[in-house]
């Protein structure tokens, strides 16, 4: 899904996202327009990594798990499959925080 047919307005991410002080439904829609921004612009190995780190530094333990499941999936299997090194491990929120 391209960054500018994205139903939500998204101006106000460009900055990023206090992930602490917004409603789960807001994070889990930021999360799927950033998925898409890395999708679009195919950021690979250090500039995704750089990117999502920067991206999801606010968020906690707690709030990835708010995103459930098939998201987090969907984060780990990306981030894997574009050179970024994800720990495979049985808790997801932790898995995280691995470097490249």
């Amino acid at each position: 899904m391209a960054t500018g047919t994205f139903p939500i307005d998204t101006e106000k991410w460009e900055t990023g996202i206090d992930a602490t002080a917004t409603d789960i439904r807001e994070v889990k829609a930021f999360v799927d327009w950033r998925l898409s921004v890395y999708k679009e612009n195919r950021w690979k190995g250090f500039d995704l990594w750089e990117s999502f780190v920067d991206d999801f530094e606010s968020f906690t333990k707690g709030i990835l798990d708010g995103l459930g499941k098939d998201r987090l999936k969907t984060i780990r299997e990306y981030l894997r499959e574009n050179g970024v090194y994800v720990r495979k491990e049985v808790n997801c929120g932790r898995s995280f925080r691995s470097y490249p």
